[in-house]
């Protein structure tokens, strides 16, 4: 039998959530540069960059990644 905690269990999976949203966040300039080509052809006026946030640590995300980490160990746990 396994024994966890169901809250670090609830835990383990907003920190994946919020690991996607990082994840997410980070391909906004790819999405920003191609919305400014579109309209810059249309209207022949520059664009303006949307503002950015600051991104988070490169620790900050490692401890996220580990809460992730936890839950597919559990889940591997679970089905063997």
């Amino acid at each position: 039998m396994i024994n966890v905690d169901p809250f670090d269990i609830f835990c383990w999976g907003v920190d994946y959530g919020q690991l996607l949203m990082e994840q997410e966040r980070d391909n906004e300039d790819l999405v920003d540069a191609f919305q400014g080509h579109i309209i810059s052809r249309k209207y022949c006026l520059p664009s303006q960059i949307a503002p950015r946030r600051q991104p988070h640590s490169e620790a900050w995300r490692k401890a996220k990644k580990q809460g992730w980490e936890n839950m597919v160990e559990l889940m591997t746990k679970c089905y063997k």
